[in-house]
Order: structure tokens, then sequence, then C-alpha cells
């Protein structure tokens, strides 16, 4: 039997759903899940990246367990929330939330350097105040960029904690606002 496994986190638990075909069936099966990584200290909703690293790997460990190992791993998460990391590839922490209400009062400031129907035009990305765009911007503001070296998107940041392969995914960083559909760049 082969086994893919979808790791699949939302926005208050996630899960690790095996699929395979079974007399020419596609069968699914839960087979770990997990709660409450999002954290909210002084005000501010943020990740808690460590616990979400360690259950990623605890559910990849059951499947061990019960004797299915999948051969292939998907993760999937919010698609506009990053890590970004330092030239030694350390976290820069925390890793904020798409939940988080820092990006409200920055939309005009973006729109000030890019207009909204611009910025539309080459990304097609709507305007949401929770964009990676937007959120970027605030760690500008914040100083938080002056030491990153490398951007992660969330599903891409927890395959370089399995990995240790530094990429992201092209279709995951479409849904931040910074690709130009045009050229996909």
């Amino acid at each position: 039997m082969t086994y893919h496994l979808a790791i699949d986190l939302g926005a208050s638990s996630g899960r690790h759903i095996l699929g395979y075909i079974e007399d020419g069936k596609l069968k699914l099966e839960e087979v770990y899940r997990f709660e409450d990584y999002l954290t909210e200290r002084d005000g501010e909703f943020s990740w808690d990246i460590d616990k979400m690293v360690r259950e990623v790997k605890a559910g990849i460990a059951k499947c061990s367990d019960i004797g299915k190992i999948p051969a292939t791993i998907a993760i999937d998460t919010w698609g506009v929330d990053y890590v970004l990391l330092d030239e030694n590839k350390e976290e820069i922490l925390p890793a904020v939330s798409y939940r988080d209400g820092r990006t409200f009062d920055v939309l005009d400031e973006v729109g000030a350097i890019i207009p909204q129907e611009e910025l539309y035009g080459i990304t097609g990305i709507q305007k949401a105040n929770y964009n990676t765009i937007y959120q970027l911007y605030c760690d500008k503001k914040s100083g938080k960029l002056n030491n990153a070296r490398y951007f992660l998107n969330m599903p891409d940041y927890l395959a370089f904690k399995l990995t240790g392969v530094i990429k992201n995914e092209y279709t995951e960083a479409t849904t931040t606002n910074l690709i130009n559909a045009k050229t996909k760049s």
C-alpha cells in the first residue's frame, strides 16, 4: 500500500491525514490531531512555531508507529503567514499571525508606495489587511527585517525544519501579494 500524508494546519488545530487507494477508492484516515498553537503575548497574536514543529514531527512519527509510512508529505497552512530567518538560519521571532491587528493601520502607508489598483494589476490579489505585503511592511517599520536573510511561507518553513532545504514553493508564494502574475517572478 502506498500512503500519502497531508498535514493541514488550520487557525486553531492541526491534523495529519493519510490518503491511499484501496479497492479502487480513495481512503482517508486521520492519524493525528493537535490544538492550540496560536498565542497571545502583550496583545500580539503569534504562532508557537516550536510547538508546531514538534506536533508536525509527532504526527509523522505516529504514521511510523502504526506501520503506515507515507511515500509523500504535503503541508498546508495559511497562505499569508511566514517565518523570517537570519544569516545563520535562526528564526527571527515572533512569527506573527494573520489574526493580529498590527496591519490595520498600514494599508494607506503601503498604498502611498504602490497604489492598490497597481498592486492588484500586478499580483491579482485582492486587498486584505492581513496580506503578507502588509505584514512585511510592519516588520520593516519595526526593524525586524533588518537582520532577515530568508523569508519562508509557513508551510515552507515547516518543510525546512523537516528537510533543511530553504525554498519557497511557487503556488504558496502567489498568495503573498508579492508575485507578479504575468512574469511569475
